[in-house]
């Protein structure tokens, strides 16, 4: 430590920059000069920060967490806090973060306070916030007044009230609200929802969604279904199909077209469908011969560690799909001859565009490299976000 503080405070600063806060945390209380540059790089540079539930439940000295906050709150733009309780709230709600524009929170849960109360604490705190991911025993209360918000995820805020939820989407100018995992025994009005008329992007539990997908599907904006499903995903997957089928540019499956065709008849209705993703599934070959010859505008292909019958399915698609950018077979079971194969149906036709092939973590990523004319061929684990 003698040797560092050799150093003039201009270098001692670029070294701070290079450190993570846990390595900050406890330089500031090595000595004096050390905790002002430290102060001074949290005023003038931390524009983002993540403190995760190790780091929270270090902070038992109040002093230290209020220092913190104090010196990031005029300049943060992303704060994200994996756990924290009411005492710490209340020991930063002085504060105010003019700039903060995303708040992710994790509230730890305490009975004998009022989880409502935190709610409004952070609307005061943080009242310019436009995206906000909450996980506390929020009744929703509150939510409406961060007058800014637009994005507003609530997954596993599992005391809602029907009532708060209706009132947040009549307020907010919402482009999307996440509200998963909630509510077996509860009914969501159908107006809760339909009333957000700037809602884009839509996460909620098919339990919910069954009993105003019609409204739903009528909304001027929306352009995107996230669903969790166990019960009615063919009913929802038809509603949707018959509503919107032509409009339809993205599908994602998640493990549910095995042994299950009528997801196939539907998806053949959506004739303009761009980017279809197949995650953890089991896909016969037949399933992907129907596709291949309905949806002739497939862009990107992702089958993503799946269960394929063959490599022959997989071959239609990318003999009949001309326009196809990307094939994603990242962790599917393709065989070791998949390249061999795929050059002599190479030779059958003609590309409009060359194609992007991903291929890691499968039986061909040890094998010989075959070169194949107008294909990119990489070994990489292609994540396709959802």
């Amino acid at each position: 430590m003698s040797k560092l503080l050799d150093l003039n405070d201009d270098c001692l600063y670029s070294i701070c920059t290079c450190l993570d806060l846990n390595d900050l945390l406890s330089l500031k209380k090595s000595c004096r000069r050390m905790e002002t540059i430290v102060l001074y790089l949290w005023r003038h540079r931390y524009r983002r920060l993540s403190l995760t539930r190790n780091q929270m439940g270090s902070f038992t000295d109040k002093s230290i967490f209020v220092d913190l906050m104090s010196s990031v709150c005029d300049i943060l733009e992303e704060l994200t806090i994996a756990s924290i309780d009411s005492s710490q709230i209340k020991w930063i709600a002085h504060l105010r973060f003019h700039k903060l524009h995303y708040l992710e929170c994790n509230i730890n849960h305490n009975f004998n306070e009022s989880c409502d109360g935190n709610t409004l604490l952070l609307t005061k705190m943080c009242a310019y916030i436009t995206k906000l991911t909450l996980l506390s025993s929020t009744t929703g209360k509150y939510i409406k007044d961060f007058n800014h918000l637009i994005d507003l995820d609530l997954s596993c805020c599992n005391y809602l009230d029907t009532e708060y939820i209706a009132e947040i989407c009549s307020s907010l100018k919402l482009q999307k609200i996440a509200i998963l995992y909630y509510g077996y025994n509860t009914v969501i009005e159908m107006s809760a929802i339909t009333n957000c008329r700037t809602l884009e992007e839509l996460k909620i539990d098919d339990h919910h969604l069954m009993l105003f997908i019609d409204g739903i599907l009528s909304l001027p904006h929306l352009r995107k279904i996230s669903c969790y499903t166990r019960d009615y995903g063919v009913y929802l997957v038809d509603k949707i199909a018959l509503t919107r089928g032509p409009s339809i540019h993205t599908m994602i499956f998640n493990s549910v077209l095995w042994s299950n065709d009528r997801h196939i008849q539907n998806l053949i209705q959506m004739s303009y469908l761009k980017y279809l993703i197949l995650v953890d599934d089991d896909v016969e070959d037949e399933q992907l011969m129907k596709l291949s010859q309905q949806l002739t505008q497939l862009l990107e292909f992702h089958c993503i560690n799946s269960r394929l019958e063959s490599d022959d399915g997989i071959l239609e698609i990318i003999k009949r799909c001309e326009k196809l950018e990307v094939l994603n077979l990242t962790k599917s079971n393709i065989s070791a001859d998949f390249l061999k194969s795929l050059q002599c149906v190479e030779n059958q036709i003609e590309r409009v565009v060359p194609l992007k092939l991903y291929c890691g973590q499968t039986s061909i990523e040890d094998k010989p490299l075959i070169e194949v004319i107008n294909y990119s061929i990489y070994f990489l684990y292609l994540h396709y976000a959802i």
